[in-house]
């Protein structure tokens, strides 16, 4: 089987069933602690788990709830076994239902009339007990739900804290990553300026010597010319 594409899931509340579930493929979850598929929500009804949403979830690569799994393989075969004891215990009857029928006749009446009064005797110990463990069951319930409640917008809250902290913290530390990248291209340029200014010393050293050089030179060259001055008139004066 090929792989099939991630999809994003939007999760939303189900303030009906006191859950949430995934509108796009209809899935319910158990709770909003307990991420398992329990059924599907379907035009306001909720459809317990069976194999369209077992499918879903291979789809949508969700998890369904093992325990309603295993009740439905333990229900269809406790069925099938009730079927097959059903049917042997007939063919039984059947066969000895001629020699008892009388028999049966006596001890039912008389089993019927004990029925009744372990009857009676059953549904008022019932009648006096259900209230209080219903009571028990319905404070046990609300108390659930509340504390479901009030942990499922502080877990909500914390993720969004964490998800903008993560954001927050990505973003500065792209930004140090920048600055640090723009001072070293600062620092290279800073350090080829220097080099070239180191040269450039260099160079005018070199032109200040030359240009001393040429200046001592052409001040020998105007001394010999004062000196050849000073014959050339000494030799004129002669000569007249």
């Amino acid at each position: 089987m090929s792989a099939q594409p991630k999809r994003k899931i939007i999760l939303k509340n189900l303030k009906e069933h006191n859950t949430i579930w995934h509108p796009q493929s209809t899935l319910v979850y158990k709770s909003k602690k307990e991420r398992v598929v329990i059924g599907r929500f379907v035009d306001g009804e909720l459809i317990p788990l069976d194999d369209i949403a077992v499918e879903l979830c291979d789809e949508w690569r969700m998890k369904p709830d093992e325990s309603l799994l295993e009740n439905d393989d333990e229900a269809s075969t406790h069925d099938s076994k009730d079927d097959d004891e059903a049917s042997s215990h007939d063919s039984k009857d059947d066969d000895e239902a001629p020699t008892h029928d009388s028999k049966d006749d006596d001890e039912a009446s008389s089993h019927d009339s004990k029925d009744d009064d372990e009857a009676s005797s059953h549904d008022s110990k019932d009648d006096d007990e259900a209230p209080t463990h219903d009571s028990k069951d319905d404070g046990e319930a609300s108390s659930h739900d509340s504390k479901d409640d009030d942990e499922a917008p502080t877990h909500d809250s914390k993720d969004d804290g964490e998800d903008d902290s993560s954001t927050l913290s990505n973003s500065i530390n792209e930004h140090i990553t920048a600055v640090q990248n723009f001072c070293t291209v600062i620092q290279n340029r800073e350090t080829n300026l220097q080099i070239l200014l180191s040269k450039s010393m260099g160079r005018t050293s070199e032109l200040e010597e030359k240009l001393a050089a040429a200046a001592r030179e052409r001040q020998e060259i105007e001394d010999e010319l004062d000196v050849l001055k000073k014959k050339f008139k000494a030799m004129k004066s002669l000569f007249s």
